[in-house]
């Protein structure tokens, strides 16, 4: 048995949401990416966009942004850059690599990283590259 913060068992509530996928690490990740871009690039922004719950369908819905633009936005030194997050098995989908080649034709770089390591390389060579 399980118990609340006042030592009360914790009920099941009932049409509860069906289970979330953990997106904790990638959350993280995200942050620890906009708090270095920020120390450096000019603008820098960041999305959550995995859907919400929809109680009387039963299902997860979009949350009616563009579909497949990346989780980080920044401009280093005059570059736009798209960083996407994946981590452990997740992949690319479909509009996601759609949106990377749109970007991409335009003259914007799209990162697609696991790790901060690898973000902070790619930063770096970008930012002291003039």
């Amino acid at each position: 048995m399980q118990l609340n913060l006042f030592g009360r068992s914790k009920k099941k509530a009932k049409n509860s949401a069906p289970a979330t996928p953990d997106h904790s690490e990638s959350n993280l990740l995200a942050k620890q990416v906009v708090a270095y871009a920020r120390l450096h690039a000019k603008a820098v922004a960041y999305r959550i966009s995995y859907g919400y719950y929809v109680d009387d369908k039963g299902r997860r819905r979009a949350t009616g942004q563009t579909p497949g633009l990346p989780d980080v936005w920044a401009i280093i030194n005059g570059r736009p850059v798209g960083i996407e997050i994946k981590i452990g098995k997740d992949t690319l989908k479909p509009d996601q690599l759609d949106r990377m080649r749109e970007f991409k034709q335009c003259g914007a770089l799209f990162w697609i990283i696991n790790d901060f390591k690898t973000f902070k390389q790619l930063f770096d060579d970008l930012y002291r590259c003039d």
